[in-house]
């Protein structure tokens, strides 16, 4: 057939599927294929562009089941996606995926490559033998391993660095790392003095934007209430983030995964920001669980975290213990823990040499600079936390 058609030309092939296909009966819909027999309503067109196959953006939303709101914005159970054509992105509730090639304008709209539809929505599309017929099914989801989460050797430190800046922990933050690439992000979380949970590493900026340089002395340890502090601009300008927003990106983006840094040691309000956490991804979706990745600080806090759920994976991080290294390591491997974080002043050849020798891989915090860190991967750390370093530059260094 290709021989018939030019470079650059674009054919249609009508082909069905059932909006239906996307309902989560994975079990009974998974294999199903959906022929030309269905109704005229839940037909797609299939566009054949450079010898590669598209659809319609507006096509593909429909199918599954959102909602246009706008030119290229579509909504549907509190998700928003919106295509660009000029950038080649998509963006899911404010996570901008730029995805080169898979995007484009054709004919006056906005197509996503059927390869590009399965790499941001996690759904197979597939036409075998170029038959009038489309087989539109679920992807089986899928089973990552506990610590998969490692083949990112970049950790967004404090939602990563914006504008030079960093320990915003800010949405901006979050939303221009995840378009550099970043999909392994470390996050402070603080409890409100309602008891919920805030993103940020102190109140200090919100006190001081209360009270005034310096802050009076009385007021130094004021804890605001969450609507206190979803009320403030960080630094003036940027979105605060409370958990809840977190956890709808990560249930709309399900490549990202956090790293959190609850900063507190103390087994009882560990076991307090746990149990919040928990509650809130639960309410929100369970799932989302599995790609939470705590920051323990002494061997008691293992327990503590672990009876608030089971996490699958988990980082011992040592900036806040005088254990030994060699104590961490024994630690880490009677839990099964796969991943250490150790300062740079107390990493050495010698003790990367044993952490590697057992399968445990060290990130280190917070690098900043390539020369650094290209020492350090040298030696055998395995990852950074970084709030500057694109994941492509430390890739590079390897």
């Amino acid at each position: 057939m290709k021989r018939w058609i030019a470079f650059g030309a674009a054919i249609i092939i009508s082909l069905s599927g059932a909006t239906n296909a996307y309902a989560n009966q994975t079990e009974s819909k998974s294999s199903e294929q959906i022929t030309t027999e269905e109704t005229q309503e839940n037909k797609i067109d299939v566009i054949f562009v450079n010898h590669r196959l598209f659809v319609d953006t507006d096509d593909i939303m429909s199918l599954m089941g959102y909602e246009k709101a706008f030119a290229n914005e579509y909504h549907k159970d509190g998700v928003i996606v919106s295509f660009s054509g000029n950038n080649s992105s998509v963006t899911i509730n404010g996570m901008e995926r730029v995805m080169p090639g898979e995007i484009q304008f054709h004919g006056g709209k906005i197509l996503i490559s059927t390869a590009g539809v399965e790499s941001a929505f996690g759904k197979i599309m597939n036409t075998p033998n170029m038959k009038l017929e489309f087989n539109f099914i679920e992807k089986v989801a899928e089973v990552r391993a506990p610590y998969a989460w490692t083949e990112n050797r970049g950790i967004a430190h404090a939602l990563g660095g914006i504008n030079g800046m960093s320990n915003t922990n800010t949405f901006e933050a979050m939303q221009g790392n995840y378009k550099n690439g970043f999909r392994l992000f470390e996050v402070d979380i603080l409890p409100t003095s309602d008891g919920k949970l805030a993103v940020t590493h102190n109140y200090y900026e919100f006190l001081s934007e209360r009270y005034g340089r310096p802050i009076p002395a009385e007021k130094t340890n004021e804890i605001p209430t969450k609507a206190e502090f979803m009320s403030h601009r960080v630094r003036g300008m940027y979105e605060p983030m409370e958990l809840e927003k977190l956890i709808n990106i990560m249930s709309a983006n399900k490549d990202i995964y956090i790293i959190t840094d609850t900063k507190v040691t103390d087994p009882i309000q560990a076991k307090s920001q746990f149990d919040e956490m928990v509650r809130v991804v639960k309410e929100l979706d369970p799932s989302v669980l599995d790609r939470i990745i705590p920051q323990i600080y002494n061997e008691a806090m293992y327990d503590t975290v672990m009876s608030s759920h089971p996490f699958k994976s988990m980082i011992y991080t040592l900036y806040s213990t005088s254990t030994t290294n060699s104590r961490a390591l024994e630690f880490a491997t009677s839990k099964g823990i796969k991943v250490v974080t150790i300062p740079p002043e107390r990493i050495t050849k010698e003790y990367m040499d044993s952490f590697n020798a057992y399968g445990v891989k060290v990130y280190t915090h917070t690098i900043n600079n390539a020369e650094e860190a290209k020492r350090l991967l040298d030696i055998g750390v395995y990852g950074f936390y970084t709030d500057f370093l694109s994941p492509s530059q430390i890739e590079s260094l390897k």
